[in-house]
């Protein structure tokens, strides 16, 4: 297995819960549209930000496991790159979501 499938198999065992995966598919774009939004308007780029961090807290708290980004940074960039996959998959028609044989 690849560092990346070895990545994502990891990321994928913290993410479980169909709570935590739902906070995690909204609170993941939220920061990311926050970045841009932040050269219009400070206060809304705030607001963003934090109500998608506070998305994957809750979203992990429910899980009953902590984020893994607490253990390794590098999955700060995996979460969002697992959710471009999913969404990639969603929107093409194409599976690339979550290995369902485990």
């Amino acid at each position: 297995m690849s560092e990346k499938e070895l990545l994502f198999a990891h990321y994928d065992a913290s993410h479980r819960h169909p709570l935590n995966r739902a906070c995690h598919l909204i609170g993941i774009p939220l920061i990311i549209a926050a970045v841009p939004v932040f050269f219009c308007s400070f206060r809304a780029a705030a607001a963003m930000f934090s109500a998608g961090w506070i998305l994957q807290f809750t979203g992990h708290w429910i899980e009953g496991k902590p984020p893994a980004f607490f253990a390794d940074p590098v999955y700060l960039g995996v979460g969002p790159l697992h959710f471009a996959k999913v969404a990639f998959g969603l929107l093409s028609g194409k599976s690339a979501g979550r290995d369902r044989t485990r």
